[in-house]
């Protein structure tokens, strides 16, 4: 998005309430004004293209994020092929780097970690670092035969 895109987006936001005040305002005391009929069809045109303005702006913000939902689903599978394309040596040493940091105080590494080691394996033990000790160990043998 531009600069002017988004200063005209914030504009929008900080306008919004004003104009439905001043809509309410006009429109409540709209007897006392000289062509009320007038007065009070301009205040439904107004909320009506007020209505319409928001509607598309739902809209847009919803294409946005399906759009950025779309990219991370991409992101992932792409990520998930990678690693499942790398040959198993890979894959385990990979894993035995990142099981001390599934033990970690910081409850976000432990998060990112379980992802990644997930990710290796194609399946999720969980945060049991014996688990993912289990695993590494039951891999080893196909390892060692020269496996994929």
């Amino acid at each position: 998005m531009t600069v002017a895109g988004l200063r005209y987006e914030s504009l929008f936001r900080q306008l919004t309430p004003l104009v439905l005040i001043a809509v309410a305002v006009v429109a409540l005391g709209h007897r006392s004004l000289p062509g009320e009929t007038f007065v009070l069809g301009a205040c439904v045109f107004a909320l009506a293209i007020y209505v319409l303005l928001l509607w598309g702006e739902a809209m847009r913000m919803r294409a946005i994020t399906l759009g950025v939902l779309k990219e991370l689903v991409e992101f992932r599978k792409t990520r998930a092929a990678e690693a499942q394309g790398r040959p198993l040596q890979q894959k385990l040493e990979a894993a035995r780097l990142l099981l001390p940091a599934l033990a970690s105080g910081d409850a976000q590494v432990r998060q990112l970690s379980r992802r990644n080691l997930a990710l290796l394996a194609g399946t999720d033990l969980g945060d049991d670092v014996a688990a993912w000790q289990r695993w590494i160990a039951a891999q080893e043998p196909t390892a060692g035969s020269g496996g994929a």
